[in-house]
């Protein structure tokens, strides 16, 4: 008799029938998507979204203002970005330092941008102390004060940003991409956060000005995510919202983009460059197509990871750069298709020609099985990681709501990568890709690139100074 009560042969004949009692089946694991999402909406406009995150004790709350990018009046092309910026300066109620120092007495922070979506201003905030912190958003963004002495603190900052992204050859080929890409005098040829030019003549007034003209309870989003037990987010929103009503301006009304097409080049001249910063692409459609989901897969499958079609060539088979992706890149309204990343520059004509032979045998002879699914199974794997925060969260909603689309899009969006064929991801790929009508951009040795550009069939390059 053993200690437990059985002779050795019965402790081995239970060991042996343990070891043979089959094995549990796995089933199918569910689909992940995207947490569900509360509307309401006070007397007043404001429109509240609400995502309860069991377990997330950092909730996030963005404002989401009706003031975009392709509101700024001409000539003053970065007033939204200047006054997004400037809305943690200082309030009616406090300076900067003491608007700091609120936020940091309840372990809060705070920042806001402005793009084609809109001017979102983000409060980050631990649970607990959410319904102290609020209040500090809301006087932010209700109460702003834009003192001249902080916009042009703020101002002078964006103008060094401006030196510094035009010395950086990635940052100055995304810069020249778009101002060629659209017509001059266009909203989307200036970048979004405005050039030297007009970021230099602007004024604290022309930014009140802006400010006061756009922003309105009517037309204004608030994003709530977190762990929300106990936590009565409408109420808390009516006391500190209720009767704001801001702006009586209509909601703005985002025209659509006339993206200028046919191969032809930029080359911002680099002496001495020892390597060639690549963009090219076109104009092409944003996330309202009904095929985005289909033609996401396809950018990943061709430049999405080192493992994609255009670095087994570039990178691996060749050794021409470290790494170029392709992506869609979406606004508001319309977007573009892009390959970008940089080669060595006695290699820029090789490399050049092969990328765009990738694509023409892609659109031609269309992606592989294995490449769809490598892609699907990347982009639906990563979506739990991709929002896992509050933050993130909401983040994506304000886009995509700033964006004119419902809250379900998301949903609807990782479906399509789920779902979508092979034949659905070779026809976006054909609609979506045209590899005979792309604009290159190159940030090198311009005596060294604009040869192999004319020879490839992008006519004579228009050369610009680094």
């Amino acid at each position: 008799m053993s200690e437990y009560g059985g002779t050795a042969a019965d402790m081995t004949s239970q060991g042996v029938a343990a070891v043979l009692r089959p094995r549990p089946s796995l089933g199918e694991p569910s689909p992940w998507h995207f947490p569900e999402v509360a509307d309401a909406r006070l007397p007043n406009g404001v429109r509240i979204l609400t995502l309860h995150r069991p377990g997330k004790q950092v909730a996030s709350v963005a404002v989401l203002l009706d003031l975009p990018v392709d509101a700024d009046p001409a000539g003053l092309e970065g007033a939204a970005s200047i006054a997004a910026r400037s809305l943690s300066e200082g309030t009616a109620e406090r300076d900067a330092d003491g608007f700091a120092d609120a936020l940091e007495r309840q372990g809060a922070t705070f920042h806001a941008d402005a793009g084609y979506a809109g001017l979102t201003a983000t409060l980050d905030v631990p649970v607990s102390r959410l319904a102290a912190a609020f209040p500090l958003l809301c006087e932010a963004v209700t109460r702003r004060a834009f003192a001249s002495s902080e916009v042009d603190r703020v101002r002078q900052q964006r103008l060094a940003e401006i030196v510094r992204e035009r010395s950086n050859p990635p940052s100055r080929a995304g810069l020249e991409f778009s101002a060629a890409l659209h017509a001059p005098g266009t909203r989307m040829a200036v970048p979004a956060a405005g050039t030297e030019a007009t970021v230099a003549a602007l004024t604290a007034q022309d930014v009140t000005d802006l400010y006061a003209a756009r922003v309105s309870a009517a037309t204004t989003t608030l994003v709530v995510a977190g762990d929300l037990r106990g936590v009565d987010v409408v109420e808390l929103v009516l006391a500190e919202l209720g009767t704001w009503t801001g702006s009586a301006a209509p909601a703005w009304t985002p025209a659509e983009p006339e993206p200028l097409g046919g191969r032809r080049a930029v080359v911002v001249d680099r002496p001495g460059a020892v390597q060639t910063q690549l963009v090219l692409g076109h104009g092409t459609v944003d996330r309202r197509s009904p095929d985005w989901s289909a033609a996401a897969l396809a950018a990943h499958a061709l430049g999405g990871t080192l493992t994609s079609r255009i670095d087994a060539v570039l990178r691996e088979e060749k050794g021409y750069t470290y790494g170029m992706r392709a992506r869609f890149a979406p606004q508001r309204r319309g977007g573009s298709f892009t390959v970008s990343g940089s080669v060595d520059t006695p290699n820029t004509e090789p490399a050049l020609d092969d990328l765009v032979g990738i694509l023409r045998t892609a659109v031609a002879d269309g992606l592989r099985q294995d490449e769809r699914d490598t892609a699907s199974e990347y982009l639906v794997g990563v979506s739990p990681t991709r929002w896992e925060t509050a933050e993130a969260v909401v983040g994506q909603i304000a886009t995509v709501v700033g964006c004119d689309l419902p809250p379900s899009w998301i949903d609807h969006y990782l479906a399509g990568l789920r779902d979508s064929t092979l034949d659905d991801v070779n026809a976006a790929l054909r609609s979506h890709v045209r590899p005979d009508d792309l604009l290159v951009v190159a940030v090198g040795e311009a005596s060294a690139v604009t040869g192999p550009l004319e020879r490839l069939g992008f006519g004579t390059p228009t050369v610009v100074p680094a």
